[in-house]
């Protein structure tokens, strides 16, 4: 790039000499470029936020719900998530046109989320999916004519970048019972169980949270909680 060649170039006119500067800049130039295309490559932040393949319905304190799990595989700390949930259903208008109607889904959206996250949907009175689900038709396999997309992006402020991914839900992605418990202590250290993702357990077992609370710790030692 500098020498252009192995040995030494000697310029013997003035249009030689503007040839050899302007091969000079050129590859330095080129050398700048390729080198910071390189760094900005590696800079990037992975996206490692990923979606449970199946969702289910279940009800808390009689409401119905539609549940499915978004997890950060790097566990770290993500700034101001942003869920989003999306009902595309075929209507055919009165005209006779056919397309894909977009109803937004309700979640409740955290301030933070490192680990894993459970997005649920209330299925109340105001909820698009009223209807489809007391005629049953949500809890049958709709196939293309009932989808659901779901999207996340957040802040990473680790990398100074916004992370997203995205997942659709439709035929089979509908699963029985409720998630399992994907939080494990063992020896006083909590760890997240990522091989129970998208499993799931019948409502009428015990869970892991059900457990009594620890008795209070005694004055004058040292407690961890």
């Amino acid at each position: 790039i500098l020498t252009m060649s192995e040995g030494s170039v000697v310029p013997i006119d003035r249009w030689s000499h503007v040839l050899s500067w302007i091969m000079i800049a050129l590859g330095l130039l080129v050398n700048v470029f390729v080198f910071s295309v390189v760094v900005a490559k590696f800079q990037a932040p992975q996206s490692d936020l990923v979606w449970s393949s199946g969702c289910v319905i279940l009800s808390r304190d009689g409401v119905p719900h539609l549940l499915m799990r978004v997890g950060n595989l790097r566990c770290h700390t993500l700034y101001s998530p942003r869920i989003r949930l999306t009902l595309l259903r075929r209507h055919v208008t009165q005209e006779g046109e056919s397309y894909f109607r977009r109803d937004d889904l309700s979640v409740d959206q955290p301030a933070t989320m490192s680990g894993i996250h459970t997005v649920a949907h209330a299925i109340d009175d105001g909820s698009p999916l009223r209807e489809l689900y007391a005629s049953g038709t949500l809890l049958k396999d709709a196939g293309e004519a009932l989808l659901i997309h779901a999207v996340v992006q957040a802040f990473d402020n680790v990398y100074g970048g916004d992370l997203s991914a995205t997942h659709t839900y439709g035929k089979g992605s509908l699963l029985e019972g409720a998630f399992a418990d994907m939080i494990r202590s063992e020896g006083g250290r909590t760890t997240i169980d990522w091989d129970a993702f998208n499993a799931t357990r019948p409502l009428g077992s015990p869970v892991r949270d059900a457990d009594p609370e620890p008795s209070p710790p005694r004055p004058g030692r040292p407690y961890i909680s």
